[in-house]
């Protein structure tokens, strides 16, 4: 046996419910376009953490070749180096197999960002119409 209350229901009078209703829906769009600006900055964020790990990497591999080439132990001064064409040599491409797993990784998180900024576009749209019907 299920004990069922009975629903209480309370109606008030609001003066200007017109008004006060598109004062809400206003105040939602101001809060999704908050969340739309939270996300790009959160994505924004994001990316530069990983330009600058990158920019890490990449400078800690000049400073280890710098270490490794020094003027003093070069075989000739550096006024001698003017006089002969130096070859540039190919350097070697370095595979990075975690770089790959990484931009698949950001690929999918792209991919799942604009879906929920088309969400969120599609909600502002709607809430921006039923502002616009009141």
């Amino acid at each position: 046996m299920v004990n069922k209350k009975k629903e209480e229901s309370v109606h008030v009078c609001l003066q200007g419910h017109l008004q006060k209703r598109r004062d809400i829906l206003q105040a939602t769009i101001d809060l999704v376009q908050l969340l739309k600006r939270y996300d790009s900055i959160k994505r924004i964020r994001h990316e530069k953490e990983i330009n600058y790990l990158e920019f890490k990497k990449c400078m800690g591999s000049v400073n280890f070749f710098l270490r490794r080439i020094k003027m003093k132990d070069m075989p000739l001064s550096s006024d001698d180096l003017d006089t002969y064409k130096i070859k540039p040599q190919e350097t070697e491409k370095i595979v990075e197999p975690v770089m790959k797993k990484v931009k698949k990784a950001l690929i999918k998180q792209e991919k799942k960002e604009d879906r929920d900024k088309l969400s969120l576009d599609r909600q502002l749209e709607d809430l921006k119409r039923k502002l616009n019907s009141i």
